[in-house]
């Protein structure tokens, strides 16, 4: 869509084909000529220097209009800034590039003119050029070509009001004229609904050199539109939520009308913040409306779906609106409320995730927002958050409750009580007791009495060292009772007895004798023969095993070097890479602090390679380093089979 910018496309001078520097003669007949023209019918014959960006059309009206309109002084001066003065020594060839419809030649020319001519002539050439960027602006639909064009036009045009030296009643209605064209844009991108290109084609009249008032004046009133739909949607969820209220189905509906307001209304408030500074009466409506709306629907969703964290997060949204006083005020004792039930459901959830440290922060907080009624249970789970955080990650789940049954004084059971908390939990241990008394510790655990007796596991320690070497004493201690007690018993039975059968004394008593010369020799001779032998060792088996497991070891060695010879090229490579992307991160860096334009986006492209390619060297150092300290133990291991193979072999021979 091309937006009419009045004092250009219907300025008198160019409907009657005439430069700014014509006389009130020359106008007077120049305007009976067209007439006369129209009037039979043919064509006006006006040459157009704006046919690119629409035909001229002329009636008998428009100029006879045009006429009266530059014999009046006042409004010819306005008329005459916004036509083309072509007053420098290439305005031919300037008036030629816009007749052929070619604006970018024209401008080029004047850019020249400005740099190359005396200082006349470079005013003159800045004042066409920044008219030529002005209708650029005005018919463009490209935001980047708008915003550049129409900050570039208006730093054009005002300085060039500024050098004409003309009074307020003549200046005044050009800046005007000439900030409404990029006003006009604005309004334009607002009405089609692209609020972020009007955002930012906002900033450039914010940039814009004139005063505040005449900018403010001129900046006001596109947005009113956009302000006005805040409102509309805000008084649309108020209405939804009154119908809600009684409804069954209010959870389901009451999260979808949440979901609207967080897409349609929490989202603008940073642009509608932004705006503030120009429209403080226009503002202030709308941040009461979003008030209105946002503040009702925090407290049902604390209210009817628990959910704190999300209803804290709108208020404390709206209550940084620049709103009325009383309404931030009424939002306060919520605002406290929500936020302490918020700040609760995070430790409960921080709990969950065993952050101990983490979840006693947020009931520390929660207690500085607790009336005097509150402070008690939530004082009970902070102590029992700060014990957790003391005893770290020691503590594990219970699996199943241990047993704590006694028979006759044998079985198990708690005895201990240390590290406790305000909350009435303590750590106990679990011990295994005969007669009653602890000598085995199985286990420590975090309780917490219950009122109807017994306690509640909360969670499992290890033991402590003094505990785990009472238990092995205490073992050892009753093995050794059970074997003094056996060996006690042995020694008391006496020495085995011998049965004789009853015969005639004395062949007896030489049988016996004769026995046992016979026995002794026999003993004697093998303890002669057995001093006399030495046993002679085969390491054969022992001395191939080794040799296999060398070659073995050989070709592990062999297949580890090449892969260190590989990562350490890889390594290189990678490191070249490092440097070459310093090198150049370096050098943008260099021409920012120049003041040079640069590519931002290729600067954190950079970065962002650069971290990659560090993390993939630290990776392959770490991989080398490990597969090194492998290398050198199979080394050290191999050499030391290298000596025991050589003392075997010398040993063989």
């Amino acid at each position: 869509m091309v937006v009419r910018i009045d004092d250009i496309l219907d300025n008198p001078f160019r409907l009657l084909g005439l430069g700014v520097g014509a006389s009130s003669r020359e106008v007077t007949r120049a305007s009976d000529e067209l007439c006369t023209r129209l009037r039979i019918r043919t064509s006006s014959d006006v040459p157009d220097l704006l046919s690119w960006v629409e035909p001229l059309k002329v009636t008998e009206e428009s100029a006879t209009q045009s006429r009266h309109t530059l014999q009046d002084a006042h409004q010819r001066a306005v008329h005459e800034f916004f036509w083309f003065w072509f007053r420098y020594p290439n305005s031919d060839e300037v008036r030629a590039a816009l007749l052929d419809g070619d604006p970018n030649k024209a401008a080029g020319i004047l850019c020249a003119e400005m740099e190359m001519g005396d200082a006349e002539s470079a005013t003159n050439a800045a004042h066409d050029l920044g008219l030529v960027r002005l209708i650029a602006a005005g018919v463009s639909e490209e935001l980047d070509t708008i915003r550049d064009d129409s900050a570039r036009a208006l730093g054009l045009l005002l300085s060039a009001v500024r050098e004409l030296g003309k009074g307020d009643s003549v200046s005044r209605p050009i800046c005007e004229k000439t900030l409404g064209v990029v006003v006009e844009r604005v309004r334009d991108f607002v009405d089609s609904g692209k609020l972020d290109s009007a955002c930012s084609l906002y900033n450039v009249l914010l940039d814009c050199p004139y005063d505040d008032d005449l900018r403010a004046a001129a900046c006001r009133l596109p947005f009113r539109a956009y302000f006005e739909s805040v409102i509309s949607r805000c008084d649309e969820i108020v209405n939804a939520l009154d119908v809600d209220k009684d409804n069954s189905a209010a959870g389901a509906r009451l999260r979808a009308i949440s979901d609207g307001f967080e897409r349609d209304v929490l989202s603008q408030i940073d642009r509608i913040t932004d705006l503030c500074e120009f429209y403080v009466e226009d503002i202030e409506p709308v941040c009461d409306a979003i008030i209105d709306c946002g503040h009702p629907l925090s407290v049902r969703l604390h209210n009817e779906l628990d959910d704190s964290k999300w209803a804290y997060e709108i208020l404390h949204k709206i209550e940084l609106l620049p709103a009325s006083e009383w309404k931030i005020q009424s939002m306060q004792e919520d605002i406290r409320v929500v936020r302490k039930h918020a700040l609760i459901q995070d430790a409960i959830e921080l709990e969950g995730a065993s952050d101990w440290s983490g979840a006693a922060k947020k009931y520390r907080e929660a207690l500085t927002r607790c009336d005097a009624d509150d402070t008690q249970p939530l004082a009970g789970m902070l102590a029992h958050c700060e014990m957790m955080a003391r005893l770290g990650c020691r503590v594990k789940p219970v699996e199943s409750n241990p047993s704590l049954e006694t028979w006759n004084g044998l079985g198990c059971k708690f005895y201990g009580c240390t590290n406790q908390a305000d909350d009435g939990s303590y750590v106990t241990t679990h011990w295994l007791v005969v007669l009653f008394l602890p000598i085995i510790a199985l286990s420590r655990y975090l309780v917490r009495p219950s009122p109807s007796g017994g306690w509640y596991m909360l969670g499992k320690l290890p033991l402590l060292r003094w505990q785990k070497y009472y238990s092995i004493a205490a073992v050892l201690a009753i093995v050794i009772a059970f074997v003094a007690i056996g060996i006690s018993s042995d020694s008391g039975s006496g020495a085995p007895h011998t049965t004789y059968s009853q015969s005639s004394g004395s062949d007896s008593t030489v049988d016996q004798s004769n026995s046992s010369g016979d026995n002794k020799e026999e003993a004697a001779s093998a303890d002669a023969g057995a001093a006399d032998y030495t046993p002679v060792e085969d390491h054969s088996a022992e001395i191939g095993s080794l040799r296999n497991s060398m070659k073995d070891a050989d070709q592990q060695l062999a297949s580890w070097k090449d892969q260190l010879a590989t990562w350490s090229s890889e390594m290189d490579q990678v490191d070249s890479s490092i440097e070459s992307l310093k090198s150049e991160k370096e050098s943008i860096e260099q021409a920012s602090a120049r003041g040079d334009t640069i590519d931002e986006q290729r600067y954190d492209s950079l970065i962002e390679q650069a971290n990659s390619s560090i993390r993939s060297y630290n990776a392959l150092k770490d991989q080398h380093n490990a597969l090194v300290k492998r290398y050198n133990r199979l080394v050290k291991n191999r050499n030391a089979k290298l000596e025991r193979l050589k003392a075997l072999e010398e040993e063989n021979q």
